[in-house]
């Protein structure tokens, strides 16, 4: 997974590249489905919120976030919580 592995060529004219995300996740409830990928990266530095957004991103510690999806989920988008359990069984 990663940069490493991205395919990157021109297919009819198209400049293609094709790489593989962490985790998708599909919504199938509503009017329409919805995909979400999600990709891993290492990031420095304070997070930023930006209008429309995450109101308030922050870092925290994996053992305080798999306590945060215990007892408020509520407080994740729902298509981010797949992909949040999936890191969290994997790292802890």
């Amino acid at each position: 997974m990663g940069e490493p592995e991205t395919l990157r060529r021109e297919v009819l004219g198209y400049d293609v590249q094709s790489f593989v995300p962490y985790c998708i996740t599909q919504n199938l409830s509503g009017g329409y489905s919805i995909l979400l990928s999600t990709f891993l990266c290492e990031a420095d530095g304070d997070p930023v919120a930006q209008a429309g957004e995450t109101a308030a991103p922050s870092w925290m510690p994996l053992s305080e976030l798999r306590l945060k999806l215990k007892h408020t989920p509520e407080q994740f988008y729902p298509l981010y919580l797949g992909a949040l359990h999936h890191y969290l069984e994997e790292h802890l």
